[in-house]
């Protein structure tokens, strides 16, 4: 149902991202909801819940954000975070 458009070169190839099991698991835990809500806000652009619930994806246009956000993003909402990007061969953390 909920939709986020991507960034940068993804958008190329995919213009937007959605997840058909994040308004059941926001149902079922209301608290999944208020989490995202406050990730975005942390985050200052839209979330969408990665796989069946166990973290969400943050798109964003220039990699080189990734530090201060990771900071900001774990800092406020005291959880774990870890940026990545994508490269020609598998995935860059940014730490």
């Amino acid at each position: 149902e909920r939709v986020i458009p991507t960034k940068g070169r993804l958008a190329e190839i995919v213009p937007e991202l959605g997840n058909d099991l994040e308004p059941a698991a926001e149902a079922v835990e209301p608290r999944m909801r208020e989490f995202r809500i406050a990730l975005e806000a942390a985050a200052g652009g839209p979330a969408l819940m990665a796989g069946s619930g166990s973290a969400y994806v943050v798109p964003v246009a220039d990699a080189r954000r990734l530090p201060a956000l990771v900071d900001v993003v774990s800092r406020r909402l005291r959880v774990p975070v870890v940026g990545t990007t994508s490269v020609s061969r598998g995935v860059r953390l940014s730490s």
